[in-house]
């Protein structure tokens, strides 16, 4: 079940997780659940990371790059994640239009639409 809405995580790869100092994990349906959760921290977590959209891995936040496509719009916040901006802009590509955004873009552009 996803920390912040309550969700089920039954499409893993839009998943999410961070953890806490004290071991806490919590898990998102999507990127956008994430960042909404991270602004009621009180502290920073110590692990945060997004699972691969097109493989089993995850990806920490200086890596991850977020494509939304057609093809993921309809998901959550549509904010798929890849392990290169290459990557992200392949999706794009082969869906024929979409935007590619770093963790940082993606974090202030889902913060401003929730606030």
């Amino acid at each position: 079940m996803c920390s912040a809405c309550g969700g089920v995580i039954g499409a893993e790869h839009f998943a999410a997780q961070y953890r806490l100092a004290d071991g806490t994990v919590r898990s998102f349906d999507d990127p956008a659940c994430l960042f909404e959760s991270l602004r009621a921290e009180p502290s920073a977590p110590t692990v945060l990371r997004f699972l691969d959209h097109t493989r089993d891995t995850w990806i920490g936040p200086r890596e991850v790059w977020f494509a939304r496509t057609p093809a993921t719009a309809s998901h959550g916040s549509g904010w798929a994640a890849y392990p290169s901006f290459g990557a992200a802009q392949e999706a794009v590509t082969a869906a024929g239009s979409g935007e590619v955004l770093s963790f940082e873009q993606a974090k202030e552009q889902l913060r401003r639409k929730t606030s």
